[in-house]
């Protein structure tokens, strides 16, 4: 409290005797050298004695927990945003009430990114292709005795980068995480939205990511401050496993669905090819299911090689050779979309990861069967006839005729018609014809050696 005399030194500090009244009991005490004085809520305080006329200001200095708001003089509310209220003794007492608001306590809710790639999980940092929503709910049941949260479903937030750390923080903004009453509040996380467009940081695309479908719920709970009364505080968010699509309730919120470090999983899909090898000619019934048949498959680094090239002249790499098994049947799985390795192979073009092509060919037969000569080059997924990306396709060889599977689109039939006229002129000619695939796929004359058993 600044008291002006009009003598000429403005507000200065006076040394004021004041009476504290409260329910505890009245005490009478004196302003310290810079004016200030105390008390608490509810309590009142009289000061007596000051020169009729004089100017005072009156500024609220500290306030735990609390702003300043209104004052109210006769009856009549006045702003005291700014802490300041400048008024004149009079000779009839002057009642002033000081009214505070509490000061809004916030918090924040952290997720963890990352992306799985096979058997591989690694966190995804400083990236913005993938978008997460932290939506607040509306009264919800959230234990066993029937309590509800505090409606906040007009809190919204949408956060699309991930820190160095992989961490996606939902922090204060406005109202977004800004309490000003105690109570408990949910909120529930998602991965909202897939940008495909941005790739230029990783390897990413939307025809093979897989957004997380499980969700995080987050309890908030605000109380009051034990170490300053009528002031809040915000305890930390303690989150919750969610599937994304059972009704929120008390059995949401359980112990054996809390989860100390929420994360979100992307799983990048990985390819697959199978092929059949088979002979159903009447005379070798009894070995319709070749095994023991030698099939290789390379990565392939020159995205168009011309027909009638063999494996070396298109840089093919990374061999991986199965056998059929007693079923005819020979697996490659695992196999990655895009170019990751690879001498020369160029793994982007304008900031896009390219797809990695790959050579299919029969390498080594059994004695009395034919191998076929044809090299089928394809890059996944492949779209099926309905349009439906497919990551594991399969090859049907029956009897040196090659059954590739039937995509979408315009080339479908010329993928069936000209890879039949490879398979029957590939021996005489060693001609090679392009066949039709969803990202493009050839099939040419394979001239590498036979290695005799």
């Amino acid at each position: 409290l600044l008291v002006d005399l009009g003598d000429g030194n403005g507000y200065k500090a006076r040394k004021l005797t004041y009476t504290v009244n409260s329910d505890r009991e009245e005490t009478e005490l004196t302003t310290a050298s810079d004016g200030s004085f105390k008390f608490s809520s509810q309590d009142s305080v009289v000061f007596e004695g000051m020169p009729v006329g004089a100017k005072f200001m009156l500024k609220e200095l500290t306030a735990s927990g609390y702003k300043p708001y209104k004052v109210t003089v006769g009856g009549r509310e006045q702003d005291f945003s700014s802490g300041l209220y400048y008024g004149t003794y009079s000779s009839s007492p002057s009642f002033i009430t000081v009214t505070n608001m509490q000061q809004p306590v916030t918090t924040t809710l952290e997720v963890t990114k990352y992306v799985q790639q096979g058997t591989t999980k690694s966190l995804y940092t400083n990236g913005s292709l993938f978008t997460f929503k932290a939506q607040g709910l509306g009264e919800t049941v959230y234990n066993t005795s029937g309590d509800k949260t505090v409606d906040v479903s007009t809190m919204s937030k949408s956060v699309d980068t991930t820190d160095a750390d992989g961490k996606v923080v939902f922090a204060n903004d406005g109202n977004f995480l800004k309490f000003t009453q105690a109570g408990t509040y949910a909120f529930r996380i998602s991965e909202n939205h897939f940008n495909p467009d941005l790739t230029t940081d990783n390897y990413y695309d939307s025809d093979f990511v897989r957004l997380d479908s499980n969700q995080i719920l987050a309890l908030v709970t605000v109380v009051d401050d034990p170490a300053n009364p009528g002031a809040l505080t915000v305890n930390d968010p303690v989150y919750y496993q969610y599937n994304g699509t059972s009704p929120i309730g008390a059995s949401s919120f359980t112990d054996d669905k809390k989860v100390t470090a929420p994360e979100f999983v992307n799983v990048t899909e990985k390819g697959k090819v199978t092929v059949t090898k088979s002979d159903n000619r009447p005379e070798v019934t009894d070995r319709n299911k070749l095994k023991d048949v030698s099939f290789m498959l390379y990565k392939v680094d020159n995205p168009e090689p011309a027909a009638g090239e063999d494996l070396e002249l298109i840089n093919a790499r990374d061999r991986i050779e199965v056998f059929t098994d007693e079923n005819g049947i020979a697996e490659f799985s695992d196999l990655d979309i895009y170019k990751t390795t690879g001498e020369g192979a160029t793994l982007k073009i304008d900031g896009k990861p390219q797809y990695q092509m790959y050579a299919l060919c029969e390498f080594d037969t059994l004695d009395q069967h034919t191998r076929s000569r044809v090299v089928q080059i394809f890059s996944l997924p492949i779209e099926d006839k309905d349009g439906i990306p497919q990551y594991e396709i399969k090859f049907d060889y029956v009897n040196g005729v090659i059954k590739a599977p039937e995509t979408a689109g315009p080339g479908s039939t010329l993928f069936m018609i000209v890879g039949l006229i490879v398979v029957l002129f590939a021996c005489a000619s060693l001609m090679a014809y392009v066949l039709y695939f969803r990202k493009k796929g050839y099939a040419f004359a394979f001239r590498g050696k036979r290695n005799k058993k």
